[in-house]
C-alpha cells in the first residue's frame, strides 16, 4: 500500500477543528458520539447530535464546529487503503444522490469499535500492518454500508448504471461541465433522456444537481483572495463575468460581490 492519508481524529487532545471552510483531497467519516455543535458541508449547517455520521467525498467543502461536550471521531483515508477490488461504488453514503447530509443510525458504538481497532494498530504497528490496516478499513465500511441501507437509506438502492455514472461525475471534483449535453455526450445518451431519467430517480433533473455543484465551486473560488471574478468565470467555463455573476445571482439571491462582502 503506498503512502495515504489515512488517520484518526478524535475529541481529545489529537484533534484542533480547523477554522474556516476548507477541502480535502482525501475521503473523511465524521462520527457524532455524543453532544452539540454544528457541521457546514457544502455550504449547508447541519446541528450535530449523537448517533450521527457524516460522509465527506474529495472536493467537498466543510467546516466542523463542535461545543466543548462533543465527543467524536474523524477517520481520513484514501481509495487505495481498501482491498481491491472493493470499489468505493459500492458505498452508497459517499454518493450524494444517496447521502447529501448527516445520517442518523440506530447506534455507533459498534462503528466506533472499528475505528479503535485501526486506531491501534496505527499506533502499535506490526509486522505486514499496510494489508491488516486495509482490511480493516475494508470491514468498517461494509459495516457501514450495512447500518446505511437498513437504517438510512430512504429508498430501495437500486439504480441504473446510467445514473449511478452521472452521479460519480456530478461527484467528481475534476468534472467541470457545465451542461447537461456534456454530460450526456460523455455518457452516450440524449440530453432530454438523461434529464428526464434523473428527474425520475432523483426528484430533480440534471441541470438541477449540475448547477448546485457550480454554485458550490463559485462559492469555494470566491472565498480565495488570489480569484478575481473573470478567473473564476474561465475556469468554471462561463463565457464572461457577465454570465457568470447572473448565474450566480438566480442560484445565491446575491451577485458575487455582495456574496464575497458576506464573508469579511
Amino acid at each position: 500500500m503506498t503512502k495515504s492519508n489515512l488517520s484518526i481524529r478524535a475529541s481529545d487532545s489529537r484533534h484542533t477543528p480547523k477554522k474556516g471552510i476548507h477541502q480535502h483531497n482525501h475521503y473523511e467519516i465524521l462520527i457524532i458520539k455524543d453532544g452539540t455543535g454544528s457541521h457546514i458541508v457544502d455550504f449547508e449547517h447541519h446541528n450535530i447530535k449523537a448517533n450521527q455520521v457524516y460522509f465527506l467525498r474529495p472536493g467537498q467543502s466543510h467546516q466542523f464546529i463542535p461545543n466543548p461536550d462533543a465527543k467524536f471521531y474523524f477517520i481520513a483515508f484514501d481509495q487505495d487503503d481498501i482491498i481491491r477490488p472493493i470499489g468505493f461504488k459500492q458505498f452508497h453514503f459517499f454518493q450524494s444522490f444517496y447521502c447529501s447530509g448527516p445520517v442518523q443510525l440506530d447506534e455507533i458504538e459498534s462503528i466506533i469499535k472499528h475505528v479503535s481497532d485501526i486506531d491501534l494498530e496505527l499506533q502499535d504497528p506490526g509486522p505486514m500492518q499496510d494489508v491488516l490496516i486495509s482490511g480493516l478499513v475494508s470491514v468498517l465500511l461494509i459495516k457501514i454500508q450495512r447500518k446505511f441501507v437498513k437504517f438510512a437509506s430512504p429508498q430501495k438502492i437500486v439504480k441504473p448504471d446510467l445514473i449511478q455514472n452521472f452521479n460519480q461525475m456530478i461527484d467528481s471534483p475534476h468534472c467541470l461541465f457545465r451542461f447537461v449535453k456534456e454530460y450526456a455526450k460523455a455518457l452516450h445518451v440524449n440530453p432530454t433522456y438523461l434529464n428526464d431519467l434523473i428527474k425520475k430517480e432523483t426528484g430533480h433533473p440534471a441541470s438541477h444537481w449540475i448547477q448546485k455543484k457550480q454554485l458550490n465551486l463559485s462559492k469555494l473560488l470566491l472565498m480565495k483572495d488570489d480569484q478575481n471574478l473573470k478567473s473564476i468565470a474561465s475556469y468554471l467555463g462561463f463565457k464572461n463575468t457577465t454570465h457568470f455573476s447572473r448565474f450566480f445571482k438566480a442560484q445565491s439571491n446575491l451577485s458575487p460581490s455582495d456574496y464575497k462582502k458576506t464573508l469579511l
